[in-house]
């Protein structure tokens, strides 16, 4: 269960420990652990309590990375998501000065998602929600919300 989130054949693999007195009709499937990646994070708010309360608009978090400096573009955190819901792309957050900035949201790992709706488990041809017939309108979700795993790239750097 430490390895989280499962894939197979880029869908999701949902997982969840149970004990023996539960009812399979009283069993939830929708929420599990991704690494997320926080953009354009001010340095001020780069701090574990910062980004566990950014992070808290998604989902219950479950761990900030900490690498010391947080010097990188980005910020890691492993948050329990309601898989069920679209994928947050962006947060607005406030700043000290009273001033807004929106934080980009990548994932990683991220199995197979509808570039329409945002929501993990299918894809384009299989969304139920309605289309428009154009296909030049630009999709508000895309590939560009996949992060590459962290510990991939710190292995080739070493």
């Amino acid at each position: 269960m430490a390895g989280l989130p499962w894939t197979f054949d880029q869908h999701l693999v949902l997982l969840n420990e149970i004990d023996g007195d539960q009812q399979p009709s009283n069993i939830t499937l929708k929420f599990f652990p991704f690494w997320v990646r926080l953009y354009n994070l001010p340095l001020g708010s780069r701090s574990e309590r910062h980004v566990r309360q950014i992070g808290g608009c998604l989902g219950e978090v479950l761990e900030v990375e900490n690498d010391g400096v947080r010097w990188d573009k980005s910020v890691r955190a492993r948050i329990l998501l309601d898989v069920t819901l679209p994928l947050r792309r962006v947060q607005r957050i406030s700043l000290k000065n009273g001033n807004s900035t929106m934080v980009e949201i990548k994932y990683e790992r991220l199995p197979t998602f509808c570039y329409v709706c945002g929501t993990i488990g299918h894809i384009e041809r299989d969304c139920m929600m309605p289309q428009d017939e154009e296909k030049d309108i630009e999709k508000q979700w895309g590939s560009w919300l996949r992060a590459s795993p962290r510990k991939g790239r710190l292995k080739m750097e070493d």
